[in-house]
């Protein structure tokens, strides 16, 4: 499939901000699971620097710097993708969970050295003893690495309902627990949560899903969101994408657009600006298939 992603932030500030030093992650990475092309980057008002570089973890970031006085900041990204049919493993062909944890926690190969930067709790993906205890009815003695995942998802897309007035940016797992509400960034901490928590790498996913208007109405353009789901390491089979807000193995529809240990690795904008701190944030996102 091949799409056409705009993606446009637009922040508005209630006095006037004298400077401002970003860092962008809006432009999307070199995957093998996609190709990119026309990738475009748009900041008003015009910075007076602006570079890139590939982070740590393999991202594309931009970083720009606005010295003049400015009372909005608008950036746009835009590119097409092409995403290549995904070939993943049967479950049940996958190696035992146990082999896995097993394996990360004591990395040999080049593979597992690289996934066990994975495995480890950060702030949004702590886990209690609640969360465990969740985790560990999916993680049954002969379960293969998928299927416990697979069962993963599925308790918690019957479990938890999704609410985007139900908890804020900065939302830990247990939230979500105690709740039983989220959005796309809480079910993807929490499924990571109970992955580490099991001694299982997880990655954090950012980037955009495909969304269908109702039968009878059009789909509006912007009218679409950013969204986040989860990669799992299964060893020689590679790492998994797995979406447990829609309880679903990623395929065609899901756009990558960065990987991290959580959403703090990889925020959409970030950075530091001199002026009041008050402001409004307008974001509009579109994905377009190509025919």
């Amino acid at each position: 499939m091949k799409y056409n992603v705009y993606h446009k932030t637009h922040y508005k500030y209630v006095s006037a901000v004298s400077s401002c030093q970003n860092l962008a992650c809006l432009s999307p990475s070199l995957f093998e699971s996609q190709e990119i092309s026309d990738a475009f980057l748009s900041i008003k008002p015009k910075p007076s620097f602006m570079g890139t570089y590939i982070d740590s973890l393999n991202n594309l970031r931009t970083y720009f710097s606005i010295p003049e006085e400015h009372r909005e900041l608008e950036i746009i990204s835009t590119f097409t993708v092409f995403l290549k049919e995904k070939n993943y493993p049967l479950s049940g062909l996958t190696p035992y969970w146990r082999d896995v944890a097993y394996s990360s926690l004591n990395p040999r190969t080049p593979q597992d050295v690289k996934a066990n930067e994975f495995l480890y709790p950060t702030s949004y993906t702590e886990s209690n003893e609640k969360i465990k205890q969740y985790a560990q009815l999916s993680f049954l003695e002969n379960r293969t690495i998928l299927e416990a995942a697979n069962d993963l998802l599925a308790r918690m897309f019957k479990d938890f309902t999704f609410d985007n007035k139900a908890t804020e940016v900065e939302s830990k797992p247990e939230t979500l627990i105690e709740n039983k509400k989220g959005v796309c960034q809480d079910f993807a901490h929490f499924f990571i949560s109970c992955m580490r928590a099991m001694s299982i790498p997880a990655k954090y996913v950012s980037g955009y899903i495909l969304t269908h208007p109702l039968e009878g109405t059009t789909k509006l353009f912007g009218a679409d969101a950013s969204h986040a789901w989860v990669s799992v390491y299964c060893q020689s089979f590679g790492w998994v994408e797995l979406d447990p807000t829609n309880n679903l193995i990623v395929g065609n529809e899901h756009i990558k657009l960065a990987e991290g240990r959580d959403y703090h690795d990889i925020p959409p904008v970030k950075g530091v600006f001199l002026g009041n701190s008050k402001h409004t944030l307008k974001i509009a996102v579109d994905v377009s298939p190509v025919y």
